[in-house]
């Protein structure tokens, strides 16, 4: 109801728990209608998402580099600076509702087809960059740059972009095997479950390899990570079919 959903509103002002984005996505819900009215139009989508990329992603962007390069160098010019991107801060519910417009706009206003090959070095590309970025400003200013990991990043941006894209011009139209229909549908099913389980795991592993040797096992850490959760998950859902099937049998 929408009572429900006004209290849900309110109780996620300040929520920061594993949980964070389920009053978010009832925030998104309740701009729908508005939502709706800007991404029907074409022009209006393309203004909102120049705003809104300006001012979640390459604000940010300037205000990290301006921390992590420019304050040792010259402390009162970065002052200054810091002080007028502050003035670009937006709410982080117009951040997220960005990428609402971002897909529909892509979706069904953007036609040009990119060729796959480009898609892909324009996902390896800004994960390698924002991963390089990071871990440069890490080892030579001792300031581990969040923004390289943010959401709205431009490194992000990029990589959702082309993410998109590729699933809609190329992986759509792939056609499974029934093996590859039942492994796809089996991980598919247990996602929400391996979010549930992966903080039980993760800072372990994280722990183990980031923090060892570096970085660049980022990614082996998020794979190990996605696989110890879905066993449990898996196994999960295995037994309650089985208990549920032996249950309509004894009827």
């Amino acid at each position: 109801s929408l009572g429900t959903l006004l209290t849900i509103y309110q109780a996620g002002m300040n929520v920061q728990l594993h949980l964070w984005y389920l009053p978010l996505i009832a925030k998104i819900y309740l701009l729908i209608p508005i939502l709706r009215k800007i991404t029907e139009s074409e022009k209006l989508s393309r203004i909102y998402l120049i705003i809104w990329a300006w001012s979640s992603s390459i604000c940010p962007l300037l205000s990290s580099l301006t921390g992590a390069f420019i304050m040792q160098a010259k402390p009162n010019l970065s002052d200054a600076l810091l002080k007028t991107l502050d003035l670009t801060q937006v709410p982080e519910l117009y951040s997220y509702c960005g990428f609402v417009v971002l897909g529909y706009y892509l979706y069904y206003h953007f036609s040009k087809r990119i060729n796959i090959f480009a898609l892909i070095v324009a996902i390896v590309g800004a994960t390698a960059i924002g991963a390089a970025l990071n871990s440069y400003t890490l080892s030579s200013n001792g300031v581990f740059m969040e923004y390289a990991w943010s959401y709205f990043s431009v490194f992000s941006m990029i990589s959702t972009i082309s993410f998109v894209l590729l699933f809609k011009d190329y992986l759509s139209k792939i056609h499974l095997s029934k093996a590859g229909t039942t492994v796809l549908t089996a991980l598919s099913t247990c996602t929400f479950g391996i979010y549930l389980v992966h903080p039980f795991c993760s800072a372990q592993i994280y722990n183990f390899l980031v923090e060892e040797y570096g970085l660049p096992w980022i990614f082996l850490a998020d794979i190990i990570i996605f696989a110890i959760s879905f066993v449990p998950v898996f196994a999960y859902k295995s037994i309650v079919r089985f208990v549920s099937a032996r249950i309509s049998k004894s009827k």
